[in-house]
């Protein structure tokens, strides 16, 4: 079978939840390749949000953090560190979410040579507050979300 681009398929129903998508995992022997799963199944991974709960009072983001979920969950004051893109190469559009778990304050801090771009303070509001990271540029990064207000 000839490659087919998506772009070049013809137009049909709507896909549903049910409908079942094939997948191939190369390097496997022949007849045991290809994989069925639901488009439902697909969706669900796809927009799962995994977790790294942070127990310490300071963490800096690691290449396995990306569209991760870092929760810090701790009593007292934690900042989370935005590496530099010469340390950590995260792929432009990666999004971190964040969560102040714990009672402690959670800070996000640039490192040296990084950019946070965002229309309040660079601390989360509250307990339980979420903000997301975004990647814009090599060393340049959104904040939104539950942030405290800038004065």
């Amino acid at each position: 079978m000839a490659d087919t681009k998506i772009s070049g398929l013809p137009d049909a129903a709507a896909l549903t939840d049910a409908d079942l998508a094939e997948l191939e995992q190369p390097g496997e022997a022949a007849g045991t390749r290809s994989r069925k799963v639901t488009l439902a199944l697909l969706r669900a991974y796809a927009l799962r949000s995994p977790e790294n709960v942070q127990t310490g009072t300071s963490y800096t983001l690691v290449l396995a953090d990306a569209f991760k979920l870092v929760a810090m969950d701790n009593a007292t004051a934690n900042t989370v560190t935005v590496p530099p893109n010469s340390s950590v190469a995260f792929p432009l559009g990666t999004r971190i979410d964040l969560s102040q778990d714990g009672a402690g304050q959670t800070t996000i801090v640039a490192d040296t040579g990084v950019t946070i771009r965002t229309p309040e303070t660079l601390k989360l509001r509250k307990q339980r507050a979420k903000a997301t990271l975004i990647k814009r540029g090599a060393d340049t990064w959104d904040l939104e979300g539950n942030l405290e207000a800038a004065p």
